[in-house]
């Protein structure tokens, strides 16, 4: 008896502390904020189609290198890292991006006399294969107007992003060693570089804890993670030595689509 009347004494001089806590419907703390974990960062995964611009430089109707050994788009895999430093009115960040495309096809014999510096044969294709692999690694700013999703409901977030980016390629023989290709003259170039340039990209996300608030809030609890979402991008990535006409041109304008995390 004495411990059922302690423990309703408890439960009586709670009461008042718990009425001064602002509820669903007051308009105190928003309620999100009263619940979610402190938010810092991003993580992005993302796919899309991706073909180097490498052809651009030709003529129109021209069949550029880039086409005649490894047809049309292969598959870009990109990841992204981003730490928010606003988040008042949306939210300003830094990021940092990977990628990675590879681009497999059949190379071409060398025309009989021209020796070491083989004209390849167009007309036919051997059976040694050899791809195209590139890495574009980025410096970003990032701007995300989440202010409807986060005050009103509205899950719909459009941003944008813009910065620096170097791409590093390279060509693979069938034997996995790095191309080379010797002049006329005897020197011998290999088939890696890497070339900086410029990306910009503008894209919309919808964020997936607002259909299910109850999941979202387990989901943070358990792991931290305050936001999920989904989304589709337009990228332009100008990986072109900054226009240097020796550059080799491996960027791109390409969509991708993901799935995107912030903690």
């Amino acid at each position: 008896m004495r411990r059922a009347l302690l423990h309703a004494l408890v439960a009586l001089a709670a009461l008042p502390a718990a009425a001064q806590l602002p509820g669903p419907g007051s308009g105190g703390v928003e309620p999100e904020k009263s619940y979610a974990s402190p938010k810092h960062f991003a993580f992005e995964a993302k796919f899309g189609p991706y073909k180097p611009s490498i052809d651009d430089e030709f003529p129109s109707g021209q069949t550029g290198p880039y086409s005649r050994y490894f047809g049309g788009s292969g598959l870009m895999s990109q990841f992204e890292f981003d730490y928010q430093l606003f988040q008042k009115f949306g939210s300003i960040g830094v990021g940092l991006g990977l990628g990675y495309f590879t681009k497999s096809g059949k190379s071409f014999p060398c025309l009989p006399g021209t020796g070491a510096a083989c004209e390849p044969d167009f007309s036919t294709k051997s059976g040694d294969s050899t791809s195209i692999n590139v890495l574009p690694l980025a410096l970003l700013a990032i701007y995300r107007f989440d202010v409807l999703a986060l005050r009103y409901r509205v899950p719909v977030v459009p941003y944008v992003k813009g910065g620096l980016t170097y791409s590093f390629w390279w060509i693979n023989k069938g034997n996995g060693k790095v191309a080379s290709v010797t002049g006329a003259d005897g020197t011998k170039d290999n088939g890696r570089n890497g070339q900086f340039g410029l990306t910009v990209t503008g894209g919309v996300a919808l964020m997936l804890d607002a259909f299910d608030t109850g999941a979202g809030r387990e989901l943070d609890g358990a792991l931290g993670i305050n936001h999920t979402y989904i989304f589709w991008e337009w990228n332009w990535s100008g990986a072109d030595g900054f226009g240097a006409k020796s550059a080799l041109r491996i960027g791109d304008s390409n969509w991708l689509a993901g799935l995107a995390f912030e903690f």
